[in-house]
C-alpha cells in the first residue's frame, strides 16, 4: 500500500473537524455574496496546493451561513460526502452534484474544477518523480542518501554494479551492512555529526572508488541526511600509474630521450632524461629551452638534417643518422628516431626523440668498408675503389672539359728483391713505395695498388702537360732514392705509362689498359722512364722541354713582342683603352700564346724579368703614342700572381712610370679574380697602394673564381672584366645571360664599369649593349694587333657602328622559324597584310642571333627542327626574353611536351598546320596586343606604346 499523500491526510482531517462542529444551522449568517467570496478564496487556496486549508475554509463558509436553511445544509452534506469519498479513495474522478443555476451549483462547479486541477498537478508530479528517478537510476555513478543514523534512505540501480545488491534490499541498511567500513564509515559518521562535505578514495571489490559526501540540512538548518555520489576511478588510477611507470621508465632508460615543442614554439627542448646528460655532457638546465641544433656544432652540411627538417615540417615520423657533438667537442654518431605527439584533436603538440649512440657500429662499418676498398698491405685504394674514383673523375672531366692523366707504374726488377731478400723485404719495399707515391701527388689525386708491384696514379684536372710532366719527374726521382731494407741499402726504379682522358679512352677500363700498354713501352725503351699512349701527347712533352730551354734565352734574343687589343665603349662605339698582350716568337715553334708559356715562366722563376719587360715596354709605347698624338688612352697590362705578391712590386712600378715616363692614370693593371681572393687582405693593401699611385685597376676573368662580396666591395678597383666563358654562349644560354646580367648589375651598384671579353659576333655585342654592359673587347672589333697595326687603327679613329650597339627596336616585329623554306615563304605572304616587320630563320640557332639583335614581340616556330624542338627553343627564350609571345605552328607535336610547355608558360599557343590565313592574322594581332601589354606591365609604364602596322 503506497504512503498516504499529505493533501489527502489534510482533507480527511478537515472533514473530521466538520463532523465535530455541532449544529451548523445557527452559524449560517453569511450572505450569498459573502459566501461566494469565501468560496472563491477557498478555490484559490486549493489551486495553490493548500488543499486542506481550502477545504476547511470552504466548510467554515458553510458553517457560517445560516440564511440558507436546511437546503443549504443538505447540499453541504452532499458536498461533504463527495469530499470524504475522494479523501478515502484517493480518486479524482468523483464529482460533486451540480443542480440548477443557483449559488450552490456554482459552488459545486468550483469544487469540481478544483479537483480537475488537483488531478493535473498530481499527474505532473508523478511524471516529474518518474523522470528524476529515471535520471538517477541511469546515472553511471552510484547515488545514495543516508539519514542521520546512517541508514540508507535511497539508492539508485548502480548499487547492484558496485555492491552486487538490489536497490530495494539496500534500503534501511547501514554502511557496515553494505560492506562500507573503516575510514569511509568514519567519514560518514563525522559528516552526520558536524556537517560539511568530503571526497574520499578507497578500494572496494577490486575497484578504485571515489565518493563525494555532502551533509544535507532541512529548513531549520539541521543535518537531515548524507548524500553520497560514488564513481569508479579504476581506469584513471591505472592511467596515472601507467604515466608514472612511463616516466620512471624514461628516466631509467639507457637511451637518451628528448621531448621538444612543435613548430609554432620553435622545436625547443622541453625535457631530457639522464641518459641524454650522460651521452652529451650537457645538463638538463643547459639543454632545456634550446633548439637541438646546438648538438650539430658547425657540421650543418649533413643529408640527414635536410630529411629531419622536412619530416618536422610535415609532422611525420623520421629515422636518420647524424653526426652530433658533445659538450667537450667530441663527435658521436647519433641514430635518431623522431615521432610526433598529438592531442585529442589530432594536432601535433610535441615531438619525442630517441637517440642511439652508434659510433662503435659506424666505426666498425667504416673499417669493413675500408678493408673492402683498400689494399691490406699498403693501405692504398684497391682496384674497386680505383675504378670508382676514376669513373667520378671522368664524369667531372666530361662536365667541365678537363683532362685526366692515368699513370700505370711498375717497379723495375722487383722480383729480384723478393728472390734475394725475401717476401717480407719485398712487402716493406712496397710500403715505402706507396708512401713515396702518395707524397708525390696532390691530395685530390689517387694512388692505388692493383697487386704485386703494380700501382696506378689518377692525376685529376690536368690543365696542361706541365702538371703531368712535373708529377712524373717527382715520381721517378722519389722512387729512385735509396732505401734501407733488411739492413741493406737498395735502389729501385720504375717504368710509367700514361693514358689521358678523353683522347686515350672514355672509360676507366680503357684508360687503365692503355696506360698499361704505354708502361710496357717504357720498359722496352730501357726502364726508368715514362711513355705516353699517344704520340701527340708525347710530342707535347717534347715541345715543353724545348720551350723550357728556349724560354731562358728568349729575352736575350729579343723574341718577345707585345700585341695590343682595343677596348670599345658601347655607348659611343669609340676605343677607350688598349690591352697589351705578350707573344713569344719561338724560332722553331713559331708564335706561342701566353697561356702556353707564362705558367712555365712562373715555374722557372723567369716571370719577374718577363713581367718587368712587359711593364716597361707597354708604358714606353703608350707614352710614345701620347707624344705622337696618336691616342691618349690607358694601356692595360695583365699582372702575374707572382708579380702581384712580390714585395718590391710597387717600387718597380713607380720606377717604370718615372723612366718611361707615363702618367699613372694612363696605366691600368689587370689581376685575376682568383688571385685577388687568395689573400684578400693583402690584395686590398696592394690595390690601395696602386690607387695611391694613381694607377687604374681591373679584375680580370670575373665570374670564374670564388669571390667573397665582403672583400669585393672593399677592393679599390675601377673595372670588372666579364670572363669570355660567359660571353661565348650568352646569345643561346639563359644561364650565361643571367650571370652576365647579374655581374653587370652588381658592378654598377658598386659604381664600377664592366668590360665583356671575347665578343666575337654582332649578336653578342647587341645583347650585351642592351643589358647595359659598358665596354667590349674581342675579335668582333679587332684581334690583338702588332704595334704598327694598332697604331694605324688608332690613327683612323675606328669606331663601332652605332646601329650595332643594342637590339633594334621596330614596332611589331615577328620572327618566323621553320626549316622548310616554302613554309616560311607562305607565312610571309600571309602576314604581310598585317603590316608588321617579318624576320625569318631556318633554325633555332639562327633565331637566337636574331633575338639578340632585334626587339621581337612575337615568335611563330615549327616544333620539329634539327638542332632543337620548338618547345626546347621556347623554354630558353622564356627566361631570356620573358615578354615575347611564343607560339608553335606545326603539323607534328609531342602532345605531352607541348602541354607541359604551355602549362609552365613557355608556349603561349599551339597552332596546327595547315592554317586558316584570316584566323592566323587575327591570332598574330592578338599576340602583339598581349606583348605590348606585357611590356607595359614589366616596364611599369602608364601608357600603351603607340604601335603602327
Amino acid at each position: 500500500m503506497p504512503p498516504t499523500p499529505k493533501w489527502l491526510s489534510g482533507l480527511r482531517g478537515a472533514l473530521a473537524a466538520w463532523r465535530r462542529s455541532g449544529d451548523m444551522y445557527r452559524h449560517i449568517t453569511l450572505s450569498s455574496l459573502a459566501l461566494a467570496a469565501v468560496l472563491l478564496t477557498a478555490a484559490g487556496m486549493i489551486a495553490l496546493g493548500a488543499l486542506h486549508w481550502g477545504l476547511l475554509l470552504l466548510l467554515a463558509a458553510w458553517y457560517g451561513s445560516h440564511r440558507f436553511g436546511r437546503a443549504v445544509v443538505s447540499r453541504i452534506a452532499a458536498l461533504r460526502h463527495t469530499a470524504s469519498e475522494i479523501a478515502r479513495s484517493g480518486s479524482f474522478d468523483l464529482k460533486a452534484e451540480v443542480d440548477g443555476g443557483n449559488e450552490f451549483s456554482s459552488l459545486a462547479e468550483s469544487f469540481n474544477a478544483m479537483m480537475d486541477r488537483l488531478r493535473t498537478a498530481y499527474v505532473q508530479s508523478q511524471a516529474n518523480e518518474t523522470e528524476i528517478k529515471s535520471l538517477l537510476d541511469n546515472s553511471p555513478h552510484l547515488i545514495a542518501r543516508f539519514d542521520r543514523d546512517l541508514r540508507c534512505m535511497y539508492v539508485n540501480r548502480q548499487v547492484q554494479f558496485y555492491f552486487d545488491l538490489h536497490p530495494e534490499r539496500a534500503l534501511g541498511k547501514t554502511p557496515e551492512e553494505l560492506g562500507i567500513r573503516g575510514s569511509v564509515r568514519t567519514q560518514m559518521a563525522r559528516l552526520a555529526r558536524e556537517g560539511g562535505e568530503a571526497v574520499y578514495e578507497y578500494d572496494h571489490g577490486g575497484r578504485s572508488l571515489e565518493t563525494h559526501f555532502v551533509a544535507e540540512r532541512d529548513a531549520d538548518g539541521n543535518i537531515s541526511s548524507i548524500l553520497c555520489v560514488t564513481r569508479d576511478v579504476t581506469a584513471r588510477r591505472v592511467a596515472e600509474e601507467g604515466l608514472r611507470l612511463a616516466a620512471r621508465a624514461i628516466e631509467s632508460s639507457d637511451y637518451p630521450i628528448v621531448v621538444t615543442s612543435a613548430a609554432q614554439d620553435g622545436f625547443l627542448i622541453r625535457y631530457v632524461n639522464p641518459a641524454f646528460v650522460r651521452l652529451t655532457g650537457y645538463s638538463a638546465e643547459e639543454a632545456i629551452g634550446r633548439n637541438c641544433r646546438f648538438l650539430h656544432g658547425d657540421d650543418r652540411d649533413q643529408p640527414g638534417l635536410e630529411e629531419l627538417r622536412a619530416a618536422l615540417q610535415e609532422e611525420r615520423e623520421v629515422h636518420v643518422v647524424l653526426r652530433n657533438y658533445r659538450k667537450d667537442g667530441s663527435r658521436f654518431w647519433n641514430e635518431l628516431s623522431v615521432s610526433p605527439v598529438r592531442d585529442a584533436n589530432g594536432a601535433v603538440t610535441h615531438f619525442v626523440s630517441e637517440m642511439v649512440d652508434v659510433t662503435a657500429r659506424r666505426e666498425a662499418q667504416e673499417q669493413l668498408e675500408h678493408q673492402a676498398t683498400h689494399d691490406p698491405l699498403t693501405g692504398l685504394p684497391n682496384r674497386n675503389l680505383l675504378t670508382d674514383r676514376l669513373m667520378q673523375a671522368i664524369s667531372y672531366a666530361q662536365r667541365y672539359q678537363r683532362m685526366i692523366a692515368v699513370a700505370f707504374l711498375d717497379l723495375d726488377k722487383f722480383k729480384h728483391v723478393n728472390d734475394t731478400l725475401g717476401h717480407d723485404a719485398g712487402d716493406q719495399l712496397l710500403k715505402i713505395v706507396a708512401e713515396r707515391l702518395s707524397d708525390c701527388v696532390r691530395d685530390s689525386d689517387t694512388v692505388a695498388r692493383l697487386g704485386g708491384d703494380e700501382f696506378v696514379l689518377v692525376l685529376y684536372d690536368q690543365a696542361n702537360e706541365d702538371i703531368t710532366y712535373h708529377a712524373t719527374q717527382r715520381v721517378l726521382s722519389s722512387i729512385a732514392e735509396p732505401m734501407v731494407i733488411a739492413g741493406r741499402e737498395i735502389t729501385v726504379t720504375c717504368s710509367i705509362g700514361f693514358a689521358v682522358y678523353p683522347q686515350d679512352g672514355a672509360d676507366a677500363e680503357t684508360l687503365i689498359r692503355n696506360a698499361d700498354t704505354a708502361m710496357y713501352r717504357a720498359k722496352e725503351l730501357g726502364r726508368d722512364n715514362f711513355q705516353f699512349y699517344t704520340e701527340e701527347l708525347h710530342a707535347r712533352i717534347n715541345e715543353r722541354l724545348a720551350m723550357e730551354t728556349g724560354l731562358r734565352r728568349a729575352l736575350e734574343h729579343d723574341e718577345f713582342e707585345l700585341h695590343y687589343q682595343p677596348r670599345v665603349d658601347l655607348s659611343s662605339g669609340k676605343v677607350t683603352a688598349v690591352e697589351a698582350l705578350i707573344r713569344w716568337n719561338h724560332p722553331e715553334l713559331g708564335q706561342i700564346e701566353p697561356l702556353r708559356f707564362v705558367p712555365l715562366a712562373e715555374e722557372l722563376g723567369l716571370i719577374h724579368r718577363i713581367g718587368e719587360w712587359v711593364l716597361h715596354e707597354s708604358c714606353r709605347q703608350q707614352a710614345a703614342w701620347q707624344k705622337a698624338g696618336v691616342a691618349d688612352l690607358p694601356v692595360s697590362i695583365n699582372i702575374s700572381g707572382i708579380q702581384f705578391v712580390q714585395k718590391d712590386f710597387i717600387k718597380l712600378l713607380s720606377r717604370v712610370l718615372r723612366e718611361t715616363p707615363l702618367d699613372p692614370s694612363r696605366l691600368e693593371l689587370e689581376i685575376t679574380e682568383s688571385l685577388s681572393m687568395q689573400d684578400p687582405e693583402n690584395s686590398i693593401r696592394v690595390l690601395r697602394e696602386l690607387k695611391a699611385l694613381g694607377v687604374r685597376v681591373a679584375i680580370d676573368d670575373f665570374g670564374t673564381g670564388y669571390s667573397n662580396l665582403h672583400f669585393m666591395k672593399q677592393f679599390p678597383v675601377d673595372i670588372i672584366k666579364l670572363d669570355r666563358s660567359f660571353v661565348q654562349d650568352i646569345v643561346r644560354n639563359p644561364e650565361d645571360l643571367a650571370i652576365s646580367n647579374a655581374v653587370i648589375s652588381m658592378a654598377h651598384s658598386l659604381h664600377l664599369k664592366v668590360t665583356a671579353e671575347g665578343v666575337e659576333s654582332v649578336a653578342q655585342l647587341a645583347l650585351l649593349a642592351d643589358h647595359g654592359c659598358d665596354e667590349m673587347q674581342g675579335y668582333y672589333f679587332s684581334p690583338p694587333l702588332p704595334m704598327e697595326q694598332c697604331t694605324a687603327l688608332l690613327r683612323e679613329s675606328r669606331t663601332l657602328p652605332m646601329e650595332k650597339l643594342g637590339r633594334r627596336q621596330v614596332n611589331r616585329t615577328i620572327l618566323l622559324i621553320d626549316d622548310e623554306p616554302h613554309v616560311l615563304s607562305a607565312l610571309e605572304r600571309i602576314l604581310r597584310r598585317t603590316g608588321c616587320r617579318i624576320l625569318t630563320a631556318n633554325s633555332a640557332l639562327d633565331a637566337f642571333d636574331l633575338m639578340a639583335m632585334h626587339e621581337i614581340g612575337v615568335i611563330l616556330s615549327d616544333q620539329r627542327m634539327p638542332e632543337m624542338t620548338g618547345v626546347e627553343f621556347f623554354a630558353r627564350i622564356r627566361n631570356m626574353y620573358p615578354a615575347t609571345v611564343r607560339m608553335i605552328l606545326s603539323g607534328y607535336a609531342d602532345v605531352d611536351a607541348v602541354t607541359n610547355a604551355i602549362n609552365i608558360g613557355a608556349v603561349y599557343k599551339f597552332l596546327n598546320k595547315p592554317w586558316d590565313a584570316n584566323e592566323l592574322c587575327t591570332i598574330i594581332s592578338e599576340a602583339f596586343d598581349k606583348y605590348e601589354d606585357d611590356v607595359l606591365r614589366l616596364s611599369g609604364g602608364v601608357e600603351r606604346r603607340a604601335v603602327a602596322c
